[in-house]
Order: structure tokens, then C-alpha cells, then sequence
């Protein structure tokens, strides 16, 4: 070992960097034949040294978790071997060393084939128990046929095609059937007037908020923004009431949810009313004068 790797910190590594590490600090159980695990012992006796490097995740400091190559590590125990070399991993570059290792078969089901899926869940139904009913050609065949409608953001879907998916299986299969993460959400429009704005400039906001907020995804951007223009042709804008009686899916409940970016200026105040006039009534009053 170098004064370099001597310094170091064992948490200061590159993932796939290969170390000697004291195999007492290595956790891992294998249920491999006692014979097999025996055979390789004897060779490690012999050569007081591992070929195959055991994988290991660094969990922290003199802390090792073997997630590939078990079989040596127990190996190593049984022929009293004090270091093995290891090659060190992180959680982010596990899943690239189950797919050398072909223990991973994944598929971008935005792109694949519909072979390629179906291969890929008849690999997982082989492999799992758990999986055994499920009907990876009618999963597959659903998958391509979904995205052709839909953009996919999710594996709830798989539950409805009756191929044996249910919302308990899926997290046995969502690591290997993947999908990209959904683009970040537009900012939210700024606001307009839509006494002055032009029927694409409301146009334009209205689709922001359609895509933002799936409450409006039934609106009709161009026809609102249409019906704006008409409607301001004939009369002053005060309130957006009149947005509910255009069939264009605004109902009074969505109203608030576009209120702050399609705004109005606050009509005039009316002017003051002239003060009301009251007739007085004048009344004869008698007196009566007292005579002397």
C-alpha cells in the first residue's frame, strides 16, 4: 500500500477504485456450498491473496458492506486471510455493477422496444418468485400502447392493464423499468391585462396554467382568450364571471385558480349623487288672540 492510500481517509475514494481492506471490517453473509466456500479457502491459503476482488459499499469509516463476490469474503474468513482486495462502490454505481454482473436487466420504457420490455420482465418473472403470475407480453404490449396517449411519469398505470401488476408488485419491478424524470414545471406567467393583451398573449398564459395545474387541464385556452376579445368589444370588463357562461371548461370553482394572472383595472368610482331634496311642508298656525 502507498503513503498516498496510507493518508487518506477511507471515505475519500472513486467509485470502482480497488483497495486492500482488512476483512474483518467487511460485513456479508453467502449461503453458497460449504464445499464451494471451502474450495476457495484452501486456494487462498495457498496464495495468500485474492484474484477476484470482493465488492464492497463504503458505509463509513472501518465499515464495508460486500454486495458482490460473498463468496470469497467468507472464503477469506474460513482461510484466515487478514486483508482482501475490494473495490469500492456507492449506492449511485451499484446498479452498474449488477448489470455487468448480469443480476440487472433495466429499460427506458419511454424508448424501448416492445420486445425489449417484454424481455426485461420475463427475465424479473424468472428471477422472482413473487412475480410468477405476472403476463410480461400483455404488460408489455400495454406499456407502448399507453405512451402512445400518455407521457409516463409514473409505473401506477401497469396496475390497470390486467397483466398481473398489482400495486404490491410494483416496487419489485420499478428499478428496472424506467422512465426520465418529468421536465421542471414552468415558472408561473406573468400577469396580463386582458382589457389590453392581445388574444395570443392570453392564449399563451392560459396554456402555461394548463400545463401547471391539472385542475385546468379541461379549459380551452383559445377559445377563452377568443371570448375575452368579444366579449371586451362590447362592454367593460369588471369581473371574470362572464369567463363561466363561455363553455369553455372555466366554471365558477376555477375561476380563483387564473383570477391573479388575467386581471382588470378596478372600474372608475361612480360619481357622488347629488344630495337628495326635501320638500318642506309649510303649516298655518293659527293663534288665538286673547281679546282684552
Amino acid at each position: 500500500m502507498s503513503i498516498l492510500q496510507q493518508e487518506r481517509s477511507p471515505l475519500e475514494f472513486v467509485p470502482g477504485e480497488t483497495r486492500r481492506i482488512p476483512v474483518k471490517f467487511i460485513k456479508g453473509q453467502v449461503e453458497d456450498s460449504p464445499a464451494l466456500i471451502k474450495n476457495i479457502a484452501q486456494h487462498l491459503k495457498d496464495f495468500q491473496r485474492n484474484i477476484l476482488p470482493i465488492v464492497v459499499k463504503v458505509l463509513g469509516e472501518d465499515d464495508y458492506e460486500a454486495v458482490q463476490n460473498l463468496q470469497i469474503l467468507e472464503a477469506a474468513r474460513q482461510a484466515e486471510i487478514d486483508f482482501a482486495w475490494c473495490i469500492l462502490i456507492n449506492d449511485q454505481i451499484l446498479p452498474k455493477v449488477q448489470l455487468e454482473m448480469g443480476e440487472l436487466m433495466t429499460v427506458d420504457i419511454t424508448k424501448g422496444t416492445e420486445q425489449e420490455i417484454f424481455d426485461v420482465l420475463s427475465f424479473l418473472k424468472a428471477k422472482n418468485p413473487a412475480l410468477n403470475k405476472i403476463d410480461p407480453s400483455k404488460a408489455a404490449h400495454g406499456i407502448v400502447d399507453h405512451r402512445m396517449l400518455h407521457d409516463i411519469t409514473g409505473l401506477s398505470f401497469l396496475t390497470k392493464l390486467s397483466c398481473g401488476l398489482s400495486a404490491a408488485k410494483l416496487p419489485l419491478v420499478a428499478k428496472f423499468l424506467t422512465y426520465p424524470d418529468p421536465p421542471p414545471s414552468p415558472p408561473d406567467p406573468e400577469s396580463i391585462d386582458i382589457t389590453k393583451a392581445t388574444e395570443q398573449e392570453i392564449c399563451d398564459v392560459l396554456n402555461i396554467l394548463k400545463t401547471k395545474n391539472t385542475a385546468l387541464k379541461n379549459i380551452d385556452p383559445s377559445l377563452v382568450a377568443h371570448g375575452i376579445i368579444g366579449y371586451r368589444e362590447g362592454q367593460a370588463i369588471a369581473s371574470l364571471s362572464f369567463l363561466t357562461k363561455l363553455k369553455c371548461g372555466l366554471t365558477a370553482t376555477r375561476l380563483p385558480l387564473v383570477a391573479k394572472f388575467l386581471t382588470y383595472p378596478e372600474p372608475p368610482p361612480s360619481p357622488p349623487k347629488p344630495p337628495t331634496t326635501t320638500k318642506t311642508t309649510k303649516t298655518k298656525t293659527s293663534t288665538t288672540r286673547r281679546r282684552s
